[in-house]
């Protein structure tokens, strides 16, 4: 029976029920007949945990006498044939009849968790650029769920950009095992840490052509206030003059603060290419 959470959907209404749908919450989409017995037996089962479950999941009901075109889209060989669509893409299902409790088993298994829903608009934000408040969504995640190795690692991550190395360095510590993104962020920490010095408007220390450990200082505050382009340039010059300084120290921190960045940013991958052509 169609309601607030409920809908009968056909070939017209499919994508905006289902797949536009399930791009902000997951759609149950049961595929049953009038004819099929279990499949009487089953929706009213799913209406109900639907209904109960309040929004954190929509049920999308297709008849597949009226509509076998989706069916066969979407592979459905016998009835009743339940698939969970999220982002527009099956995620989970099941076929045959299934009590109450298995119906809320396969929901709880499938859906995705309050620290999971958190740390997905993080990782949003975070790729938008917008990591301090990535930072704020990830620290609820976390209070969720301790243990979330994606919520650490952004707030790892913005805890290194605002030169807090000791939290992030703990938190990488504390990951069961860390993502080459966090490893090459641990593997920064000591450039995050050389801004000592910016002058009391917050400005990075300038450094002579030729003074290249003022030069990494430099970098480090212009990383450390944000300005990250900045920071880039400063570090490509520094590997520019010499790779080998301090065992290439600016290599190191140009990738650790790629990982800052985002490694999908644009600018990210026209300095890699930029670092590339300098190294090798």
């Amino acid at each position: 029976m169609p309601g607030k959470y409920i809908a009968e959907v056909t070939i017209e209404t499919f994508e905006e029920d289902v797949l536009r749908r399930s791009q902000t919450a997951p759609v149950l989409v049961d595929f049953w007949s009038p004819r099929c017995a279990p499949c009487q037996m089953l929706s009213p089962t799913l209406e109900k945990v639907v209904r109960d479950l309040a929004g954190k999941v929509f049920l999308a009901r297709v008849n597949v006498e009226e509509f076998p075109e989706l069916a066969d889209d979407f592979g459905v060989q016998s009835i009743p044939a339940v698939k969970l669509f999220a982002d527009g893409e099956v995620v989970a299902e099941f076929t045959g009849l299934l009590q109450e409790p298995q119906v809320r088993e396969f929901l709880e298994k499938a859906l995705p968790s309050g620290a999971d829903t958190l740390f997905a608009r993080a990782d949003e934000l975070r790729r938008e650029g917008r990591l301090k408040e990535a930072e704020s969504f990830a620290r609820k995640a976390l209070t969720e769920d301790p243990s979330h190795p994606g919520a650490r690692s952004i707030i790892a991550t913005a805890a290194m950009a605002r030169g807090d190395v000791d939290e992030a360095l703990n938190l990488i510590k504390q990951m069961e095992s860390p993502s080459k993104d966090m490893q090459f962020l641990a593997d920064g920490a000591e450039f995050w840490r050389l801004c000592t010095k910016m002058d009391a408007g917050g400005e990075a220390p300038e450094a002579q052509p030729d003074d290249l450990e003022a030069k990494l200082s430099r970098a480090a505050c212009l990383a450390v206030r944000g300005e990250h382009t900045q920071a880039l340039d400063v570090l490509l010059e520094t590997v520019e003059a010499n790779k080998a300084f301090r065992d290439g120290f600016a290599r190191k921190a140009m990738v650790s603060l790629f990982v800052v960045m985002g490694l999908d940013n644009a600018i990210v991958k026209e300095y890699q290419s930029r670092l590339a052509r300098l190294l090798f």
